[in-house]
């Protein structure tokens, strides 16, 4: 009857160790999701940024060729490595690709919206190749005069691996797209 009892007890005990270790780990795991959900808001948040700087050293500059923008955007582009184009849009809507961190697909670039007056933030959406990502489209004026506007597409998967490396780096995250 003894050993019935104490038995009874050192199951119990252990069935409460798991509980309270599950708990733990839920716990853990839901404070880690938080804190990597928040970085990267503050990483798209630190590309938009970026972002709307170059746009107001354009609208600095006035409209120029290409060429003279081309080393700024370079810049943005080797310190945002998940950045993989910087595109101008004319006023008219016609697109010209400033930068890019690799060949990127001309069609691609001319594809989607054209609108470059009010600050917009497109996707998630797929590019021609299927990688995931989203577009930031910023108007660049001089006063009340629209310039046009810069288009920028961020790829999803090169910014995730770079947020969450640093967030959640012992973590398998699976990332779903609705």
């Amino acid at each position: 009857l003894v050993t019935v009892i104490v038995s009874a007890l050192c199951i119990a005990g252990w069935a409460r160790l798991v509980s309270e270790r599950r708990s733990q780990v839920r716990a853990m795991a839901e404070l880690t999701a938080s804190q990597s959900q928040r970085a990267i808001s503050e990483g798209v948040g630190e590309y938009v940024v970026a972002l709307r700087n170059l746009a107001r050293l354009w609208s600095t500059l006035g409209v120029k060729p290409r060429e003279d923008w081309r080393t700024n955007a370079e810049v943005l582009i080797e310190s945002f490595p998940a950045l993989v184009y910087v595109a101008w849009i004319h006023p008219d809507g016609r697109r010209d690709l400033v930068a890019t961190s690799h060949s990127e697909s001309r069609a691609e670039i001319e594809n989607g919206e054209n609108q470059s007056d009010h600050e917009s933030l497109v996707g998630p959406e797929r590019d021609d190749s299927g990688a995931i990502g989203f577009r930031v489209l910023l108007p660049v004026r001089s006063g009340h005069a629209q310039l046009g506007g810069l288009a920028a597409r961020v790829d999803a998967q090169r910014l995730l691996a770079e947020v969450l490396q640093q967030w959640a780096p012992g973590y398998a995250s699976r990332v779903r797209w609705e």
